[in-house]
């Protein structure tokens, strides 16, 4: 009987570890699935939505999926772990505006930023991108849409993920002490 009730406070003590790693671990799996978006270029909830396609997809200096660029998904990390929580976030300010799209008005600088691209886009002769830029610095319109590439947020796909590991290491837990029973 007292090897049973060892083996017992073992499968506690086993379940205990688990749950103080439990935060963590989800903040882990949560990180490679806001990164994996960035890889896929799509959002997946309850169902599977792909992102609006780039303009010059060409470009590989691109803050979001480019090779080149890429920098706010190398700025996600754990921002804070305790036993009882784990926060992912970035410090990029722009991070919201991709995450959930966004109307910018366009200013005079701006404008001028325009103009400075469309004549380097001509110098390289790049025609398609030069017109692009000469369209949005003439443009009338006073402002840009920036569309929406959900990249972080509640999924119930990213919920799933978590709650199989959460039950894998769990059952780790409890399989790794056998409990010694008599039988008689």
């Amino acid at each position: 009987m007292a090897k049973g009730l060892k083996n017992y406070i073992r499968k506690l003590e086993a379940v205990q570890e688990v749950n103080k790693l439990y935060p963590k671990r989800a903040a882990v799996i949560a990180l490679k699935f806001v990164k994996d978006r960035f890889r896929q270029e799509n959002w997946i909830g309850d169902r599977t939505e792909p992102w609006k396609p780039r303009i010059f997809p060409q470009n590989r200096r691109n803050t979001l999926t480019g090779k080149g660029g890429g920098s706010l998904r190398r700025s996600y990390r754990i921002t804070r772990s305790t036993p009882q929580l784990a926060v992912i976030g970035t410090d990029k300010v722009y991070a919201p505006a991709h995450n959930e799209g966004m109307r910018i008005p366009v200013t005079e600088k701006m404008r001028k930023l325009f103009w400075a691209k469309h004549i380097d886009a001509k110098e390289r002769s790049q025609i398609k991108e030069a017109q692009f830029w000469l369209n949005m610095a003439t443009s009338k319109k006073g402002y840009i849409d920036i569309p929406r590439r959900k990249h972080i947020g509640e999924s119930q796909y990213m919920v799933r993920q978590i709650e199989r590991q959460v039950l894998a290491d769990y059952n780790k837990a409890l399989k790794s002490w056998k409990i010694i029973s008599k039988q008689g």
